[in-house]
């Protein structure tokens, strides 16, 4: 479908979710003006950029297909690019990205890492599958790093990773309580992005979808940049 591209309200911010691409290299290249047209501040990519494991000949190919919005983009691990972390921290500057569009404090590596752009704090976590695979040292990291960012007064927390809270295709159903109870925490968090699932999904998750939620947020799915589509 062709996107068609509206002016956002005047002080929103302008952001791009998407991710999956794997070998679907033609998709991705179509869904690039498109996004281009947008005029986003910058892109998060929620993983899965190559097919089978990280490396510059995969890389190369995908950074052609995504065109100029390489430089505004802020990508995370997937399972299929859970190879060659050191590459992939080689590779890529989002630090840079991260000053090049205004952003403040910036804090973690090419992995995990956050940063603040107006009253929104944004993070990123390496999470290489499903939810439930995020490392307890990661787990922790985010917990301080939204601590942190309402520290210094960010309203508004979106955080991004590859799989979903709250599986709504084929990744069903493993046991999230532990990012459910972060979340609850903090309540800065407004939304997550992710991708692994090959659909394009929205979900309001409260404690209709895991008990334990007392602090609803809002779930994104955008994982069809070339890998799908598969169905909800």
């Amino acid at each position: 479908a062709t996107i068609q591209p509206t002016a956002p309200p005047s002080g929103a911010l302008q952001v791009v979710s998407w991710g999956d691409t794997k070998d679907g290299l033609s998709s991705l290249a179509s869904l690039s003006p498109q996004a281009s047209a947008l005029n986003p501040l910058f892109t998060i990519y929620a993983g899965d950029l190559c097919g089978s494991g990280f490396s510059t000949n995969c890389i190369a190919p995908w950074k052609t297909a995504i065109g100029g919005l390489f430089n505004k983009t802020f990508a995370v691990r997937g399972n299929h690019d859970s190879s060659n972390p050191t590459g992939w921290s080689s590779y890529f500057n989002f630090r840079g990205v991260a000053d090049s569009i205004g952003a403040k404090n910036y804090s973690g590596d090419n992995l995990t890492y956050s940063f603040d752009i107006g009253n929104v704090h944004m993070v990123g976590i390496d999470v290489t599958g499903d939810a439930g695979n995020m490392s307890t040292n990661n787990r922790s990291w985010m917990d301080a790093d939204l601590t942190a960012a309402e520290g210094r007064g960010m309203t508004h927390s979106f955080l991004f990773w590859h799989g979903p809270v709250y599986p709504v295709a084929e990744h069903c159903c493993g046991d999230n309580s532990w990012v459910t109870a972060i979340i609850n925490k903090h309540q800065s968090v407004s939304a997550t992005f992710h991708g692994h699932e090959h659909v394009y999904a929205y979900d309001h998750i409260d404690s209709s979808r895991y008990p334990n939620v007392t602090h609803p947020f809002e779930q994104f799915v955008t994982g069809d940049a070339g890998a799908g589509p598969n169905t909800c």
